[in-house]
């Protein structure tokens, strides 16, 4: 289907002109009815003339467009492929781009590229759906996935599974079987996690896509972690750590150090957590949960006076606009080096913080045991009963 036909359909009713009026001496009503619809394809010089009266300008250089498809390109293969990349001239050409035929790559790319209020760009796509070829479509359901992930209030792990099913139709890439192995990680469903997970490395090592490998790398081992099998859990995250020194990405490096550690702060094994925990907070760019997870070792260990460094160092992270849930976190924390873990307030935030529409199941998971001790020792064992029930807590 032509694209400019549907522009010329944009571009009129923006500027309320009626058909009559934007056609008059150039075609038939009942021709530019059709051509808005794609039922035809005119002929160039009836679309130069409508754009004209439009006050529009196509870009149809062949030139120009072959540069700006190659640059789309390169910026989508960057940011798949993780590289910091600026978008500014994209954002300057921006108004080029969406008067010529790669308006929808160009949407689809600065949606890619729009840390916060992609949906914007996204809705502005979404009405050039029935234009879209595959791999088109493939991206644009993936975005809208990936939108409604970070901002899970708004729509239901359940309803980005099918955003997911959608872009699978026109594609079937690593990077969506990742996704999809996230979204059922947060579902708390471990088996079908690790199913996609390791879908998602096979094909990217189809692919040579390391950036994925390295990812699912490290979410095979998290469902593993989950599923307390720590001798395959080890062997993954030991892979993780490879790939991570041959692209010599060592934050992701340092996450693999912390999670080992946390998996074993979780099993109570802190001996062979703190060493690993210490090792990532001297690495990672955002140590605020490496933190958290020293402070509560050191509490575990008694020694809170090594410990509350840590919690001081998560206060002083703490946004007083930020509503990210870290406020909770570091009260939860606070309550452990005082006196509190008897009070009301402390299993208040415990069940806050084992909240799983607010924070990762794994993250709800690590509190469950907190919340559970503190419950048993207020001989509330009827809740203790139901929530192990609906945790599948062991």
């Amino acid at each position: 289907m032509d694209l400019r036909g549907f522009l010329v359909r944009c571009h009129r009713l923006q500027r309320n002109y009626s058909q009559e009026g934007l056609c008059r001496g150039i075609c038939a009503v009942s021709y530019l009815s059709k051509l808005e619809q794609g039922k035809v394809q005119a002929a160039d010089e009836i679309y130069q003339a409508l754009f004209h009266r439009l006050g529009i300008v196509f870009q149809e250089n062949e030139e120009w467009l072959a540069v700006w498809k190659e640059k789309l390109q390169e910026l989508a293969s960057a940011w798949f492929y993780g590289e910091q990349r600026e978008a500014f001239e994209l954002e300057k050409q921006m108004e080029n781009l969406l008067n010529s035929p790669l308006c929808v790559d160009a949407l689809l790319i600065k949606a890619l590229y729009t840390k916060e209020h992609a949906d914007k760009p996204l809705a502005s796509a979404s009405v050039f759906l029935p234009y879209m070829q595959d791999a088109q479509r493939f991206l644009y359901h993936f975005l809208c996935a990936g939108q409604a992930l970070q901002s899970r209030e708004e729509q239901t792990l359940s309803a980005i599974l099918a955003q997911l099913q959608e872009a699978q139709k026109y594609g079937g890439w690593s990077i969506l079987y990742q996704m999809k192995g996230d979204v059922y990680a947060l579902m708390g469903d471990y088996s079908q996690a690790l199913h996609h997970h390791l879908k998602a490395y096979d094909l990217a090592c189809e692919e040579g896509f390391l950036p994925c490998m390295i990812d699912a790398s490290m979410h095979i081992a998290n469902c593993y972690s989950a599923m307390h099998a720590e001798g395959v859990m080890l062997m993954y995250y030991e892979r993780c750590e490879h790939l991570c020194r041959s692209s010599k990405n060592k934050q992701t490096q340092a996450h693999v150090w912390y999670n080992i550690g946390s998996t074993y702060q979780q099993w109570g094994d802190f001996q062979k957590a703190l060493p690993l925990l210490l090792k990532a907070y001297q690495i990672l760019d955002d140590t605020f949960l490496c933190c958290h997870k020293l402070a509560l070792l050191y509490e575990q260990l008694n020694q809170k006076k090594e410990g509350l460094r840590y919690v001081q160092e998560m206060e002083r992270q703490l946004n007083p606009h930020g509503a990210d849930g870290r406020r909770e976190i570091v009260q939860f924390v606070r309550y452990r080096y005082g006196t509190a873990v008897d009070a009301e307030v402390y299993i208040d935030c415990l069940y806050t913080l084992c909240d799983t529409s607010r924070y990762f199941h794994g993250f709800c998971q690590f509190h469950l045991s907190y919340l559970i001790a503190a419950l048993k020792k207020k001989r509330r064992y009827k809740e203790v009963m139901k929530l192990m029930e609906e945790t599948k807590f062991s």
